[in-house]
């Protein structure tokens, strides 16, 4: 019976120890989740605060922020990580879900101490539960639940964030490879569209550029699936950040993913829209360019066939001399006036030239560089013209002055024969000593 009593006396000692033991195993683990979830909160809270010191505080489902208040070095967005030191974006993300992948196997690395602290317990209890009273037993296997469930739940969780951070990784790196891509392609039409912007110097480089043009807006419309895909892309990337932040209660921070992506977005957007309005408006002002450029030259071109032929005619009348004789006088005075008509029909397209030169220059923009060319020719042709008028005008004038005077000696002379021929009538008729003294009489009065 003492024998028996020492026994049980023993195994109960025992049973208590290995309660203390168990028990300290048990709480010990606890402490160390709970030590693992408030480092895992300090760290969320450190960056926070490095955000908001740095005057960028993001909120959940804000993703805009203003273009350029971030510093870049060669596009790529800077932010400052958990230890204060300045990366990519990129970069700041993969740092995290290091983090987050060593948080993981630290909490893997404690699966076989949890298991054994749970099953020894449950042999205590199995094998020597009657040594325990029932609050200890209780208190016991209460720890023994709390224990399996709160490493569960940080396994589970901790796999969760490390597979959510390593996905928004994957979606972040196809996003950037796609962007890239596309902002490339972004530059070399904002080049081709500036080239096109040059201007030309007369209308077939100006149908080149329309023609150029055209096919250009075609590229940049093509385009537009492209932007969407990328929005798409990004999207998935902000959706990605939205859900890694929340199901860690903000403990994986994604602002900086977040603001950078939504920037790019931005920013692709509307250099999209830049370059397709630009592209549009590049194409409406060629083709009325290149309207008014042919409404100028064809009537140039028209007034210069004209002023030629006039300019050919007028060299040979003014290099005639002018004639002696009524008869010719009147002939060359009949083809001056006829030259004068061919002339002052040429005066309305002299207008027309004005008027489309005029509105050829008020073109705006850079796309007509050619202005004093054109200006020069204008005024050359307008001065052809009125040197031709000036000069056909004064030969006229000569011509009718000639012809006057010519006339009017003319006239003189026929007057005089007409007189001598009725004074040798007269003469005839009288006595030729009355008549010679009547006749001498007459000749005196008529001088």
């Amino acid at each position: 019976v003492v024998t028996t009593a020492i026994k049980e006396e023993t195994e109960k000692v025992a049973a208590v120890k290995q309660l203390e033991e168990s028990k300290t195993k048990i709480e010990n683990l606890l402490d160390w989740l709970s030590n693992v979830d408030r480092d895992s909160e300090r760290a969320g809270t450190k960056h926070k605060q490095v955000i908001e010191q740095n005057g960028t505080h993001f909120r959940e489902g804000d993703g805009k922020s203003a273009i350029g208040e971030e510093d870049e070095v060669n596009g790529n967005l800077l932010e400052t990580d958990v230890d204060g030191q300045v990366g990519t974006t990129q970069e700041n993300l993969n740092q995290q879900y290091q983090k987050v992948k060593a948080q993981h196997e630290k909490i893997i690395s404690q699966h076989q101490a949890v298991i054994i602290a749970t099953q020894s317990a449950q042999v205590l209890l199995e094998k020597q539960g009657q040594y325990l009273s029932p609050e200890e037993k209780e208190k016991l296997q209460k720890n023994m639940k709390e224990l399996k469930a709160h490493y569960e739940t940080a396994l589970a969780e901790s796999e969760k964030k490390m597979k959510l951070t390593h996905s928004l990784q994957e979606e972040l790196e196809k996003f950037d490879a796609d962007y890239t891509e596309f902002e490339h392609w972004l530059q070399q039409s904002e080049q081709e569209l500036e080239n096109l912007e040059a201007g030309a110097d007369d209308v077939n480089g100006l149908m080149t550029k329309l023609k150029r043009q055209k096919s250009f807006s075609e590229d940049v419309i093509s385009h537009k699936g492209d932007l969407r895909y990328i929005t798409i892309s990004g999207n998935r990337v902000l959706e990605a950040a939205k859900s890694c932040s929340k199901r860690d209660g903000g403990k994986v921070d994604t602002s900086a993913t977040h603001r950078e992506v939504q920037r790019k977005l931005d920013h692709a957007t509307d250099r999209f829209r830049s370059l397709y309005s630009k592209c549009n408006v590049l194409g409406n002002n060629l083709k009325d360019l290149v309207d008014k450029y042919q409404h100028y030259e064809d009537a140039s071109c028209g007034l210069l066939a004209g002023l030629q032929a006039c300019e050919a005619t007028a060299s040979k009348h003014l290099s005639e001399p002018i004639a002696v004789d009524p008869k010719n006088l009147q002939r060359q005075l009949e083809e001056t006036k006829a030259l004068q008509g061919q002339i002052s029909s040429q005066q309305f397209a002299v207008e027309k030239l004005k008027k489309t030169a005029e509105v050829l220059l008020d073109a705006r923009g850079s796309l007509l560089p050619a202005k004093n060319d054109i200006q020069k020719t204008l005024d050359d042709i307008v001065g052809r013209y009125e040197d031709l008028s000036k000069s056909v005008n004064e030969r006229n004038e000569k011509l009718q002055i000639t012809l006057t005077r010519s006339l009017s000696v003319q006239d003189g002379l026929d007057e005089m024969l007409d007189w001598m021929g009725s004074v040798e009538s007269s003469l005839k008729e009288q006595d030729v000593g009355t008549g010679y003294c009547r006749s001498s009489e007459q000749y005196k009065c008529h001088e």
